[in-house]
């Protein structure tokens, strides 16, 4: 993922409230596959950027970190073994 770099564009409607959300990112990679968003522009319904569009931004980067990704590959191999001594 090493010089990893683009331009997101998300954008979150919600009809029945007749409400809109728009946010412009930059994301950068590092070698380790650690992600970095830099929030370049905010438009519209300002909940839903603090609620939901940076806490998905800050979801994604802490997922990205290596020693995140590390314990979630793990996870299943651990629980695949305990179900596997179960059934002994």
């Amino acid at each position: 993922m090493e010089g990893y770099a683009g331009m997101r564009r998300y954008v979150l409607e919600n009809q029945h409230l007749h409400k809109r959300a728009e946010m412009l990112v930059e994301v950068q990679g590092d070698r380790d596959g650690t992600k970095h968003f830099e929030i370049l522009s905010e438009e519209g319904w300002k909940a839903a950027h603090k609620h939901v569009l940076r806490k998905m931004l800050e979801s994604e980067s802490d997922t990205s970190r290596p020693d995140t990704v590390r314990k979630r590959n793990s996870m299943p191999r651990t629980m695949s073994s305990r179900l596997s001594e179960r059934n002994r």
